[in-house]
């Protein structure tokens, strides 16, 4: 599912009352797991790897939190 498309379903399914209400914030590629949204964590290695089934716990505490995610933020691949 496009993460606009997953933005979009929370805030019509409703979000919780509280000063961060519709903000929008992003999720790290690194350890975020988006249920139905391929992450690749940087890496070429994980770039054929399945979308979660489910999401993680700290996207799911963020998800219960007045704001809406509506992107991913991926990271840079180290050159190091």
């Amino acid at each position: 599912m496009p993460l606009y498309d997953y933005a979009r379903k929370a805030i019509a399914d409703g979000l919780p009352d509280g000063p961060l209400r519709g903000v929008p914030f992003l999720m790290k590629d690194l350890t975020a797991s988006i249920a139905g949204v391929r992450m690749t964590r940087s890496s070429r290695f994980f770039a054929d790897a399945p979308p979660p089934a489910v999401d993680s716990e700290h996207v799911t505490s963020a998800s219960s939190a007045p704001a809406s995610s509506s992107s991913a933020a991926p990271t840079p691949a180290s050159s190091g």
